[in-house]
């Protein structure tokens, strides 16, 4: 099995949205700040965690040693996929506001790298994006990365007529991290309007 875990889930339909972080990490101790948001490019709206929290980075980190502990070398599990960060566990925040990209900072991106590399010395993990701090010349043993738009923004060939940087394939080039699937796993998924 594939696993990825999420907080942050954009749904379409208002009236029967649900948060998907944790209600223990809103409340005291923790207090993580939330921001409800809606996006017409997405026809969705959501409410996403304060990635910067350092509260909310030390119960991810907790989350992410007790899920190794309790899983790590479990073969029935294939590899496990960073997630926890970002809309589906995806790491990108993006709503059709730029400004909304910078949610989830690089230093929480690296510290939930930092954890799972720690934590899982046998089972593989993947993460979403080829991310400098743990691909090309930082490539880290049995990282590898999933492509969740498989087929629909994987390789640019020039369709779109500005260069697509943000597709897989040229994330991946751009870190010259081509081989990374010595060390790691290659997944993703089909786009559900491709299936």
């Amino acid at each position: 099995s594939i696993l990825r875990f999420y907080m942050d889930y954009p749904q379409s339909d208002v009236d029967s949205y649900v948060s998907h972080t944790p209600q223990f990490l809103k409340e005291a101790p923790y207090n993580v700040q939330m921001t409800d948001w809606s996006s017409a490019d997405l026809n969705a709206v959501g409410s996403s965690p304060d990635y910067s929290d350092s509260n909310l980075i030390n119960a991810l980190e907790n989350f992410v040693t007790a899920l190794a502990d309790r899983y790590d070398g479990d073969n029935r599990i294939g590899y496990i996929q960073l997630g926890l960060l970002g809309f589906w566990g995806e790491w990108h925040s993006w709503t059709g506001d730029s400004s909304t990209e910078s949610w989830i900072p690089d230093e929480t991106k690296m510290a939930l790298i930092d954890a799972f590399d720690t934590a899982f010395q046998t089972t593989q993990v993947q993460t979403r994006y080829a991310h400098w701090y743990a691909f090309g010349t930082n490539q880290r043993q049995g990282f590898g990365l999933h492509d969740d738009s498989f087929a629909h923004s994987t390789i640019d060939e020039g369709v779109y007529g500005d260069p697509m940087s943000w597709f897989f394939w040229p994330q991946v080039n751009s870190l010259e991290a081509t081989d990374f699937w010595k060390n790691g796993a290659m997944g993703g998924e089909v786009r559900p309007e491709l299936q």
